[in-house]
């Protein structure tokens, strides 16, 4: 007891000197209680970590923060990790030697553990970080989660961050998250794992999310893999928007990139480009277990299952909503697009692209299917994209304009996985991807009587009604959807309008397509909005 009480007492006082600037050690051994910033290239982590409760530990002034075995950091109280793009901070093992052996914790580390609520403070914040060799086994005090656990936690945020070669004994190869808000922005995961070949089963190859809300957001998950569900990403009673994010090369058992179970959350799956990914049994990318989500504007292409719904698969009376979404060259022995098993499940779809149509659906649920199936197209897509985004639409498409938009919806992205605008033309295209023929408007161009300037515009536009109008006429400004949103005073030609963008609501006007009526001749003229 003695001899842990003074390494605990020694390591305290370097921290203290070091975050006070009186040494420039190049590497610190750490272990017991630590808080405070301490300044080192290498952080070497020799035994158990924890920071108490309403305390603050900051890694920024640390380029590496290393295991020398199989310990943890066990956060109760706030951490902050800011790395640069540069030199990222790094959190990994010295030795990964044995990594690969799934029983055993040689070569992986127990990660980051961070429970309990912070209220009222971000309670952690990572930026420019790489996670790697998290490791959680069937002796580990903790299954879930190779190397990040979150359990009731508020505004933990994940900027520019790469999870790579992680594993979990069961859910969450990189990351399990409980009852927490979060947020992953422009992030990648790669090649995490989770999940035994027979019970228990792995959900979520990268990451697991359960009871949380938040968003994913501009990030890239490729060969992750699950035996269960999800290979890259799952979701259960959770509300998370996970938009403009690309999802390829995945595996699981069900819902090879993505699975969502047990949820009927408000936020969608928006702009996402699900290729390249593979399930064993149902759903090549996406599976819907008893949940009801919206698959909003999506490109569901070259995915594939050994056995049943290569592009997406529906059980247990889910009830999604897909709109917008491209579904095509999917490929599986039964069930290519689409495969429903039971009869209580009712996917509708609305202003798709799908292969085979309707009539290609496989599964018990599919010749009975009742759920709204408009306005969907089946022709080849038109891809001509180029790298970094093959999947981008030619000038050809049949995708074009052919999409729907209601103003209400929870969210609407406001630009494609490109970061275009997501309305270009005076509808939004299907798929995840905008074809950009719109922004070619010149800056000022008169069309039917009308001189608009700037267009695109981003706050304010001039509306110019020529001397060649003869009759006056209020000026009508319409949304995509053909709600009116603007009402002009009476224009006399010559005469010119103002618009800084403000809707008859108060509120500003979002990205978009909007169409200028003039009351008294009759015409039209488009304005695009950008941001």
């Amino acid at each position: 007891m003695r001899t842990i009480k003074r390494i605990l007492i020694v390591n305290s006082i370097l921290l203290v000197l070091v975050s006070s600037g009186f040494t420039t050690a190049q590497t610190i051994e750490v272990q017991g209680i630590l808080t405070g910033a301490p300044v080192a290239d290498t952080l070497l982590i020799v035994g158990n970590i924890s920071v108490p409760v309403h305390e603050m530990l900051d890694l920024s002034n640390c380029r590496f923060v290393l295991a020398n075995r199989y310990y943890s950091m066990d956060i109760r109280g706030s951490l902050i990790a800011r790395g640069n793009s540069a030199e990222p901070i790094v959190f990994g093992i010295a030795d990964t030697s044995g990594f690969s052996d799934y029983n055993s914790d040689r070569g992986g580390w127990g990660g980051l553990i961070l429970s309990g609520t912070n209220s009222g403070i971000d309670s952690a914040v990572f930026e420019n970080c790489v996670f790697s060799h998290g490791k959680t086994t069937g002796s580990a005090q903790s299954l879930n989660g190779g190397i990040i656990k979150l359990d009731s936690r508020e505004r933990v945020s994940f900027t520019n961050c790469s999870f790579r070669n992680n594993h979990a004994f069961d859910w969450g190869g990189a990351i399990f998250v409980n009852n927490s808000h979060i947020s992953f922005i422009n992030c990648e995961f790669e090649n995490n794992t989770c999940g035994q070949e027979g019970p228990p089963y792995g959900y979520g190859g990268a990451v697991c999310l359960v009871s949380t809300w938040g968003e994913i957001r501009s990030c890239r998950f490729s060969h992750n893999n699950s035996t269960g569900i999800g290979g890259a990403l799952s979701l259960e009673y959770s509300d998370v928007l996970v938009a403009e994010s690309i999802f390829s090369n995945n595996r699981s058992g069900l819902g090879g990139a993505l699975g969502y179970m047990r949820s009927a959350p408000l936020l969608p799956v928006a702009g996402c480009l699900f290729t390249g990914n593979s399930s064993r049994f149902f759903g090549g990318a996406i599976a819907s277990i008893e949940a009801a989500p919206m698959y909003l504007h999506n490109t569901i292409t070259a995915n594939y299952s050994d056995a049943y719904g290569g592009g997406m698969y529906f059980n247990e009376g889910a009830s999604p909503v897909t709109v917008n979404t491209i579904l095509y060259n999917n490929t599986a022995p039964e069930g290519q697009e689409v495969y429903i098993w039971d009869l209580a499940s009712a996917p509708a779809f609305y202003n798709c692209n799908i292969r085979g149509g309707r009539e290609a659906f496989s599964g018990t649920g599919a010749g009975a299917l009742q759920s709204p199936y408009e306005n969907n197209i089946d022709t080849l897509p038109g891809f001509q994209g180029t790298i970094p985004h093959p999947y981008g639409l030619g000038p050809e498409s049949p995708c074009i304009d052919k999409g729907l938009i209601i103003m209400d919806w929870t969210y609407y992205p406001a630009s494609d996985l490109a970061g275009n605008p997501r309305i270009s033309g005076e509808l939004p295209d299907i798929g995840a991807y905008e074809y950009q023929h719109g922004l070619s408007v010149p800056e000022q161009e008169e069309i039917h009587h009308f001189t608009l300037h700037p267009n695109p515009f981003t706050s304010e536009l001039y509306i110019h009604k020529s001397m060649a109008s003869v009759e006056s006429g209020v000026l009508i400004i319409y949304d995509i959807t053909g709600r009116e949103t603007v009402r002009s005073p009476l224009l006399k030609p010559g005469e010119t309008f103002f618009w800084d963008g403000t809707l008859l609501s108060g509120k500003k006007a979002e990205q978009g397509v909007y169409i200028i009526r003039d009351t008294g001749s009759g015409q039209s003229v488009k304005a695009i909005k950008t941001f």
